[in-house]
C-alpha cells in the first residue's frame, strides 16, 4: 500500500521548490539561510551585533570584543490556504498522484506564486516609502537613466560598491506583480494591485529576508483509497492547501531601499 504520509511530504516538498524555481522574487529567500523555522506561523530570525574597532595596547594586546546573537521572532502574517476537490471520474487511479499534483502545480504558477511577488515587491516598496526613499515621477528617453542612477548612486552611498546591488525592474511580464497598493478582494480574498505601478526597486541583495512555506497539504480520497482518508463531502479527491510568507527588513537595513514609481493621478 502507498504511503499516503510519505506522498504528502512529497507535494510539500515539491510545491515549495516551485515556488523557489519560478517566483520572480525567489532570490530574496536565499538570505534566510539562517532562519529556525519549526512549523506554524512563526519563524526566529538571527540578529548578531559586535563591538567595533579599538586601539590595539602594546603591553595588554588586543582589546576584548563582544559578539551577541540572539533570535527574534517573526511571525508569518501571510496565512493563505486553500482547498479543491476533483471528481473521482476525473482521476486515474492508477496515476492519482500525478492527477493532483498536476492540479496543485498550476494552481501556485496561476495563482499562488504571482500573488507572493505582489506581496513581496509591495513590501520593499512600502519600507523605502516609509524611509522617504520612494519618487514618483512619470519616466521618459531622455529622464530614466539619469532616475535610475541616482537610486543606484543613492544606495551605494550608504552600502558601498562592494555588496552586490538588486535592481528589481518593471517589465511587461511582472508589471501585474509590481504596484504600490495591494488590496484584497472583499469576497473572494483574493489580491491585486490597485495603485500605480511600481517601476523599479533597488536595494543590496542581502537586504530583504523572506520566506515562504507550505505548512499543511492534506489529501482525502473518495473512499479511502491508497491509505489516505476518505473525503465525507464528495465523492471526489480532496486537497487542503496551507501557505505561509512573508518578507522583512531589519531596520538597520531601511537606508538601503530605494523606489520609482508611476505618479498618482
Amino acid at each position: 500500500m502507498p504511503n499516503s504520509f510519505s506522498n504528502a511530504t512529497i507535494f510539500q516538498t515539491a510545491l515549495d521548490r516551485q515556488i523557489l524555481q519560478n517566483a520572480t522574487s525567489s532570490f530574496l529567500e536565499a538570505n534566510a539561510g539562517q532562519v529556525k523555522y519549526n512549523g506554524g506561523d512563526t519563524v526566529k530570525i538571527p540578529v548578531i551585533t559586535t563591538d567595533g574597532l579599538a586601539d590595539y595596547d602594546r603591553s595588554t594586546g588586543y582589546p576584548s570584543g563582544a559578539v551577541t546573537l540572539t533570535y527574534e521572532d517573526k511571525k508569518m502574517t501571510q496565512d493563505r490556504a486553500q482547498s479543491f476537490n476533483i471528481d473521482a471520474i476525473d482521476v486515474d487511479e492508477t496515476n492519482y498522484v500525478a492527477n493532483v499534483a498536476n492540479v496543485m502545480g498550476v494552481f501556485q504558477r496561476e495563482k499562488v506564486i504571482p500573488e507572493i511577488d505582489l506581496y513581496r515587491w509591495n513590501k520593499i516598496f512600502l519600507a523605502a516609502s516609509g524611509a522617504n526613499h520612494s519618487t514618483a515621477k512619470i519616466l521618459t528617453k531622455a529622464t530614466i537613466l539619469d532616475e535610475l542612477e541616482a537610486d543606484i548612486n543613492a544606495v551605494e552611498d550608504v552600502a558601498g560598491t562592494r555588496e552586490g546591488l538588486v535592481i528589481v525592474m518593471n517589465t511587461k511580464v511582472s508589471s501585474a506583480r509590481m504596484n504600490t497598493i495591494v488590496t484584497k478582494d472583499g469576497s473572494t480574498k483574493a489580491m491585486s494591485g490597485t495603485g500605480k505601478a511600481i517601476n523599479w526597486l533597488v536595494f543590496p541583495q542581502s537586504a530583504p529576508i523572506a520566506v515562504s512555506k507550505t505548512d499543511t497539504v492534506r489529501i482525502f480520497s473518495p473512499n479511502g483509497e491508497a491509505g489516505y482518508p476518505a473525503f465525507q463531502g464528495a465523492n471526489a479527491w480532496h486537497v487542503d492547501y496551507r501557505k505561509f510568507h512573508d518578507l522583512w527588513i531589519p531596520d538597520k537595513r531601511l537606508d538601503v531601499i530605494f523606489a520609482h514609481c508611476d505618479p498618482t493621478d
